[in-house]
């Protein structure tokens, strides 16, 4: 915090505002609607790619302590010791790209643009049905 020029308090209201964030996608996502009907079933866990891991790994033990019979990474996109670093929180991991020369997810794509809510929901609705 000294090296950055935070303060606690800085650093607690941050905190306390990303907390709010993921309950607020999480209740709009609708999150825990599905969740607890994993156990027993293969829970697939995605992203557009991870950097250094640490935000998947809270979401991979999150997914495990529903019970699922599998738990599987899918990531289009991640750095060699980050996919060796969350292959021990799952059964499968899947990633399509361990480039050596890695500095950021976004140098994979054409465009990396944030996804809006409204995007979301409009891809949870078209898939529901499967």
């Amino acid at each position: 915090m000294e090296l950055l020029g935070i303060s606690r308090g800085e650093l607690e209201d941050r905190a306390a505002y990303e907390l709010n964030e993921i309950r607020r996608r999480m209740a709009l996502y609708g999150a825990g609607r599905n969740i607890g009907k994993s156990g027993g079933r293969q829970l697939i866990v995605v992203d557009d790619g991870v950097a250094t891991g640490y935000t998947m790994q809270a979401a991979l033990r999150s997914a495990r302590s529903y019970g699922p019979k599998e738990l599987v990474l899918a990531i289009p996109v991640a750095p060699r010791d980050t996919l060796e670093l969350l292959g021990k929180e799952v059964d499968r991991a899947v990633c399509l790209m361990v480039p050596d020369d890695f500095y950021a997810v976004g140098q994979f794509y054409e465009s990396f643009e944030q996804t809006e809510d409204e995007e979301v929901m409009e891809i949870m609705r078209r898939f529901s049905d499967l």
